[in-house]
């Protein structure tokens, strides 16, 4: 563009017609925005959040300790820590540490689980002030994450 062009374009004020034509158009579209705290986002059905363990009627784990989580997960974020019974020759579940931090939610551990223990839930509030709070241990897997409660 010539600068006599340009000169011409800046007298008329051309680029700020331009932003108010831009401006008002988009007056008239629906607004977009979530209001977060007062009504919650939808999730999807296929949507994985923050892992738990299930437990049966008697608050008894689902892990059998057959260590398949751990072996399947790409980003080894899941710990199986397992002693073996010598009268019943079965795998006996001692800990359980999953480190969220690494965790990428690809949903292996879930399919892979003979048992459905370990379950990624649409729990999708998952901000914590302290980076520690993700590596969580068998009983915060059972329990579910502790909630933080805000104030004003």
């Amino acid at each position: 563009m010539t600068p006599v062009a340009q000169l011409v374009k800046k007298i008329l004020f051309v680029d700020l017609f331009q932003g108010l034509a831009i401006t008002i158009r988009e007056m008239f579209t629906p607004a977009i925005t979530e209001q977060y705290p007062r009504r919650r986002s939808h999730v999807y059905e296929r949507f994985r959040g923050e892992p738990r363990m299930g437990v049966d009627a008697d608050g008894k784990t689902l892990c059998i300790a057959c260590n398949l989580c751990a072996q399947v997960c790409p980003e080894n974020c899941i710990t199986v820590k397992r002693e073996k019974n010598p009268e019943t020759k079965k795998f006996e579940l001692t800990g359980y540490v999953f480190d969220m931090r690494r965790c990428m939610f690809c949903g292996f551990c879930e399919e892979i689980c003979p048992t459905n223990c370990i379950q990624l839930t649409p729990a999708y509030e998952l901000a914590r002030y302290d980076v520690r709070d993700f590596v969580l241990e068998l009983p915060a897997l059972e329990r579910g994450m502790d909630k933080t409660h805000y104030r004003k």
